[in-house]
């Protein structure tokens, strides 16, 4: 009786270990994440309510199909931009509740598309001095958007294009050019 208690002393914590999900850290980059015909990749998430995400995937290769979706495993927002198998795919949401969601990556059904392939992702949880920042940029552009001439474009070009001296990794590169160029550009 004793030796059974104890294999069950072994066995027991292991199934329940079995059932914690991975640790998921928003803001790393996360590279060569492999995905087949017959395999996604899908991770649970938890979101907290209020807070901008950014779901950043880079193809490299294969097209995929970007899906955040809720427990229930229904999606909630899907994209897949027209840019073939090479360039980001970008989704942002804001929850209105805090929740555990899944971001999938999935390979698209398309002839052409190769079965198998990587692709880097990076989820960026914005802080709320973050998203303070970025809706103060689109108040200040209502005014600069009313304006007759584009030279501001130009302007924001070469700013963000000067900023990329900082940059520490493609994401990097990427957020300067977003947040200083194409968030700050005008209708004209």
């Amino acid at each position: 009786m004793e030796k059974i208690f104890a294999a069950l002393l072994l066995i027991v914590p292991g199934f329940s270990q079995g059932q914690n999900l991975p640790r998921f850290d928003f803001n790393q980059e996360y590279l060569n994440v492999k995905i087949t015909k017959a395999k996604e990749y899908a991770q649970a998430i938890e979101l907290e309510k209020g807070v901008l995400y950014q779901f950043y995937t880079m193809q490299e290769g294969m097209d995929v199909v970007l899906v955040l979706a809720d427990k229930n495993q229904q999606n909630i927002l899907e994209k897949d931009s027209p840019n073939g198998k090479f360039g980001p795919e970008i989704l942002e949401y804001i929850p209105s509740e805090s929740k555990t969601c899944w971001l999938k990556i999935k390979r698209l059904e398309d002839e052409g598309n190769p079965e198998e392939g990587v692709v880097s992702f990076y989820v960026k949880k914005f802080s709320k001095t973050e998203m303070l920042v970025r809706e103060q940029t689109k108040q200040q552009l209502q005014v600069e958007n009313k304006k007759n001439f584009l030279t501001a474009d130009i302007d924001h070009f070469w700013e963000a294009f000067d900023q990329l001296k900082h940059a520490k990794n493609h994401y990097d590169s990427l957020t300067a050019f977003q947040n200083l160029y194409i968030d700050r550009a005008t209708q004209g």
